[in-house]
Parts: C-alpha cells; structure tokens; sequence
C-alpha cells in the first residue's frame, strides 16, 4: 500500500502508474487524485458508457480499498490478468 502515500506517489497519474491501475482495464481515461499524506481516488470512464471507480485508504489503523464497475462480467478476463498489480 506504500504507493498510495504521497511521498511515494505524489500526484494521482504517479500513483495510477506505479500501483498499475493504469493496465486493469485497458482503453479507460482515468482522473485520479493522491491525497496527503495518503490515500487516492480514481474514476474510468470508456467508450460505451463503462466506469470503474477505485478509492483507497491505507491507514495502519484502519485500511480500505474499494472497486466498482459496469464493465461486462463476461470480458473481464483481461482484468483478472492485470489483477496482480495490487498483490
């Protein structure tokens, strides 16, 4: 969860790279947002009128992570392929 402070990640875009959001589900525009000292926020939206919305909070008292789409369940294999970038 180290990436999701800002002294690893600065800026939203640095934290969408270095966490790999940016290859979960490839053709998205992405707008994020790192908070300090940390936690982020992230919002997809394609072609199609698909989104996805990802907010984290990684406190060592309490962490959170959430994730939501309308993308087709059927076409997320190449999801779970990218999955591993949050292991």
């Amino acid at each position: 969860m180290a990436v999701f402070y800002s002294e690893n990640s600065p800026t939203g875009p640095k934290a969408t790279r270095n966490s790999g959001i940016d290859k979960l589900i490839p053709g998205m525009m992405i707008d994020s947002f790192q908070w300090d000292p940390c936690g982020y926020s992230a919002n997809g939206i394609m072609d199609g009128g698909y989104y996805w919305n990802i907010h984290v909070t990684p406190e060592s008292a309490f962490s959170y992570a959430s994730f939501e789409t309308n993308y087709p369940q059927g076409t997320l294999g190449a999801f779970s392929e990218h999955s591993h970038a949050f292991n």
